[in-house]
């Protein structure tokens, strides 16, 4: 079976990618499985999609703690209304040069 499935990953990633999918979803969405994780590592799974998030593993989001609010920001928040394609064209051919 391991070698049939590293020949379907080599000969066909995307069929591979599939039915890894199926399988690990398969798996994660059973209630039995479910119930293991609450159980035995006690965090807030609650299965895809999860709806209810992690309200017991993560904090709340605080702007006065540091770790969440950092000093010297970096990065910007861009809506999805001013989001706009680009030309990767060019970054592929610079990638490509050795």
């Amino acid at each position: 079976m391991a070698t049939a499935l590293a020949h379907l990953e080599q000969e066909s990633p995307s069929d591979f990618l599939a039915l890894w999918r199926i399988a690990v979803y398969g798996y994660y969405s059973r209630p039995q499985t479910i119930a293991a994780i609450q159980r035995d590592l006690g965090v807030a799974y609650h299965g895809a999609p999860l709806p209810l998030g992690y309200p017991d593993v993560l904090p709340r989001f605080d702007v006065a703690d540091a770790l969440h609010m950092p000093a010297n920001p970096v990065g910007s928040y861009v809506t999805t209304q001013a989001v706009t394609r680009i030309d990767v064209a060019a970054l592929i051919e610079e990638l490509e040069t050795p």
